[in-house]
């Protein structure tokens, strides 16, 4: 009795297939999903459980919010960068260590050395939730009214069909969508009664915007010209000590 052998095409290992990479619509899904009960589970616990740690919950159900915003903004106006990088999650390792230190603050302050009162209180955790909500609005709105014209990382060369927006909330707001992340982070912290990160995460996000509103606005006046010189003039960042 005589055998041949064949060559067998393999199915690869689960997280090998192509469609868990970066712009794989597993990881997609998956992402989506898991910021989904995230946002619904903290959401229950913030504001139906009515415990002490609510605040810390309405802090997690804030940026599972922001997070499924940032992929929809990129799927509604450029649906071919779309990928998981789109998310924002990996957004740098900086982002990372401050999200580390807020939760680390939080939980060693609550547990090991101030009164439950303190990490809970009423006045600040109210402040906060207020400035996450009206910084997620404004970013929302901003990136919604500049459409395909707003992207995540600063353009070196214009596009043709790059226009200037200077309508809607841009007419008063020069950068909203970075007005309404500066004091979206800033309100999570205040919300999470963390005095720590407050100043930590206010000095962090002035550095970095004030560097990156300075490189996006030589780009847009070497884009726009006179323009957007004028249009500097009549607008205002809203960022402290960003002018």
């Amino acid at each position: 009795m005589s055998s041949s052998s064949s060559s067998v095409n393999k199915t690869p290992a689960l997280f090998s297939h192509p469609v868990w990479n970066n712009r794989g619509p597993a990881k997609l899904a998956v992402t989506g999903f898991g910021l989904g009960m995230v946002f619904g589970l903290t959401l229950y616990v913030s504001v139906l459980a009515r415990n002490s740690w609510g605040n810390y919950a309405s802090y997690f159900c804030a940026l599972a919010l922001f997070h499924m915003w940032e992929f929809c903004y990129v799927a509604m106006f450029h649906p071919s960068e779309l990928k998981f990088d789109s998310f924002l999650l990996n957004h740098s390792d900086a982002y990372t260590y401050a999200f580390a230190l807020a939760n680390v603050e939080y939980l060693v302050e609550r547990l090991f050395i101030f009164p439950l009162s303190w990490k809970t209180n009423t006045y600040l955790t109210t402040i906060g939730t207020v400035m996450v909500i009206i910084g997620l609005i404004i970013r929302i709105v901003a990136m919604y009214t500049a459409g395909s014209h707003f992207h995540h990382l600063v353009r070196e060369e214009r596009e043709e069909a790059h226009k200037l927006v200077d309508f809607g909330i841009y007419r008063y707001l020069r950068h909203p969508s970075y007005f309404g992340w500066f004091w979206y982070v800033v309100g999570t912290q205040i919300m999470l009664c963390n005095p720590l990160s407050t100043v930590a995460y206010a000095l962090a996000c002035y550095k970095f915007f004030s560097d990156r509103i300075e490189h996006e606005e030589q780009q847009l006046i070497k884009f726009f010209g006179d323009a957007y010189v004028q249009y500097r003039k009549r607008t205002f960042v809203g960022i402290p000590f960003i002018h």
